[in-house]
């Protein structure tokens, strides 16, 4: 099947275009996102990736379902997990900053691949939405504004893109809002999820108030269908795309401060970003009466041209113009005088050096909230400090990559990705078990198991219900006194509500719930192997326990996962 691409003269395709800003918006605050994720499982890379943590490649080869990779299994020593962790950091890095986006994105996804395959307990409903937005993206121009590789391209495309896997994307975020304050009629949507204990306010307090729950699920529908029609109906007004927007916000907000998966709902706000067009981010960007600037850097000077297009690119400063000083009679008679870098405005008042810098700083419409402190000796003093900062910096010109335009790209390789991101809507967004043949949904599955893509974000929700679930490790000395597992110093046994020492947040009761699914077996054998050898020859066995205390009860029910012997292979469940 052969997709024309889609022709801007066509009516819908109006609504279709994405802004490159927002694509810009959605790769740094994206790759923030990876950033901190990577940094956690960086300091934690001992426990999840090495033979001595809590899954051993003995057990995890077990683990792995038919179809995924590793390269995390390549090795089993700190050295080689804390390389491969610092590699996802840097590609994180990169790619927030827009540098080499082309290498440091693919780089990353195939990192994150191999870091969930090979530790799948700590795969959660955000890992799988980050990695199907991270799979949208590189297929498009994200790294075109606000970038590195966007200050030294050599020709700069337009204010919009408009391409099949654009619209595929945008048709994701549109309907990401949806699945994330509904999920069809699943109890794992954001009305299950308010009956549950770990809910934030004024979740919590919705729940004490069980007559505002009909009327709050009437206006969340009607609130999530309204973002489609808002958003991409071609004779809808300009004004509507901005309501869609307001929508999608206010839902991924009440689900950010109500809701323990708070990840999810950053992300659905990433996402919903794409719906913002050209004349809200020109509104955003400041008052268009303001003159624009004509930066001239020493020519004579290393790297100087190419800071300064740094510059103007990471501080949104679109309207200014950059060239070398010599080339300009003004600037190089001011050059003359001993000034390293001239910002000229309109009205053809000069700035020089550290006067120069802060005159960019006040103009950035990113540091508009700060504008009061940009002014005055303090603000030449910083500039001062800045343009010493770059003069210590490395000398040359840092090589970027021209962002691709796809108006350019052949029918064929637009027909692929579409049909490749259109997949990826339908398996990612709802499962391909209930929209697709089953012999259809197996294929997609085959397809995109390798890229950990198979899985639905929504099936990867934690479980809701009035009922607190928690894991307690009660072990056994040699002689007969029970003691806390969980614990270094081995105390009385506690049963009470706590959380996991190695992790917290998220992460730790992702862990906890991945400890308490029927099939985790093999995890909760490494789990009572890992606390074992923790306590050396101190215990000779542990009782992974499920805890559960139902809504109003005062005594917890106790659950027993899993018996293991600490001089023993084998564990009774």
């Amino acid at each position: 099947m052969i997709l024309p691409a889609p022709s801007p003269a066509h009516p819908l395709c109006s609504r279709l275009a994405v802004d490159l800003r927002s694509l810009a918006l959605l790769r740094a605050g994206l790759a923030l996102f990876l950033l901190i994720d990577s940094l956690s499982r960086l300091l934690h890379a001992g426990l999840l990736y090495t033979d001595d943590g809590l899954l051993p490649r003995d057990l995890a080869i077990g683990a792995i379902e038919a179809g995924r990779w590793s390269l995390h299994l390549a090795n089993g020593g700190l050295f080689f997990a804390i390389v491969l962790s610092l590699l996802q950091v840097l590609a994180a890095t990169a790619l927030a900053l827009g540098w080499r986006s082309r290498i440091a994105g693919p780089l990353l996804g195939l990192l994150l691949v191999s870091a969930i395959a090979r530790h799948p307990a700590m795969f959660d409903a955000s890992d799988a939405l980050a990695l199907a937005l991270l799979a949208f993206g590189l297929m498009l121009p994200w790294n075109a504004r606000w970038s590195v590789d966007a200050a030294f391209a050599p020709a700069r495309p337009g204010p919009s893109h408009l391409s099949w896997p654009g619209i595929a994307l945008l048709l994701f975020a549109c309907l990401l809002p949806i699945g994330l304050a509904l999920a069809s009629d699943a109890p794992e949507g954001l009305l299950g999820l308010l009956s549950s204990p770990s809910a934030h306010l004024p979740g919590s307090a919705l729940v004490k108030l069980p007559s505002l729950l009909p009327t709050l699920e009437i206006g969340l529908r009607i609130a999530a269908w309204l973002i489609l029609p808002l958003a991409l109906v071609p004779w809808a007004r300009p004004y509507a795309r901005r309501a869609a927007l307001v929508f999608a916000v206010l839902l991924c907000a009440f689900a950010l401060i109500s809701v323990a998966p708070v990840a999810l709902a950053l992300l659905g706000l990433l996402a919903g970003a794409l719906l913002i067009d050209g004349a809200l981010w020109d509104r955003l960007a400041g008052d268009p009466a303001l003159p624009d600037l004509r930066v001239h850097p020493n020519g004579d000077t290393p790297g100087a041209l190419g800071m300064a297009l740094l510059a103007r690119e990471l501080l949104c400063l679109q309207h200014t113009q950059v060239a070398n000083a010599q080339d300009s009679p003004r600037a190089s008679r001011l050059l003359a005088n001993g000034a390293s870098l001239i910002v000229i405005d309109r009205n053809e008042e000069a700035y020089l050096d550290g006067a120069a810098v802060a005159m960019l700083l006040r103009r950035s419409p990113l540091l508009r909230p700060l504008r009061g402190l940009l002014n005055g000796g303090f603000a030449n003093s910083l500039g001062s400090l800045l343009l010493r900062l770059r003069g210590m910096a490395k000398s040359g010109r840092c090589a970027g990559h021209s962002p691709t335009d796809a108006s350019g790209a052949t029918s064929s390789r637009i027909a692929i990705l579409a049909s490749v991101l259109l997949l990826l809507l339908v398996v990612v967004q709802f499962g391909a078990a209930g929209v697709l043949p089953s012999a259809l949904a197996s294929g997609a599955r085959i397809v995109l198991r390798p890229l950990a893509l198979d899985r639905s974000w929504i099936d990867l929700l934690p479980a809701a219900g009035a009922a607190q679930r928690w894991i307690a490790v009660p072990g056994e000395r040699s002689n007969g006194t029970e003691v806390d597992a969980l614990s270094e110093s081995l105390p009385p046994p506690n049963y009470g509500l706590s959380t996991l020492p190695w992790f917290s947040g998220e992460r730790g009761r992702q862990y906890e719930n991945a400890l308490a699914q029927p099939g985790a077996r093999i995890e909760r054998l490494a789990f009572a192997r890992f606390l074992c050898e923790q306590h050396s020859e101190a215990l000779a066995r542990v009782r992974v326990t499920l805890m559960v205390r139902e809504a109003g009860a005062q005594i917890a029910e106790q659950r027993v996962l899993l018996r293991h012997e600490c001089r023993a292979e084998e564990s009774s469940p």
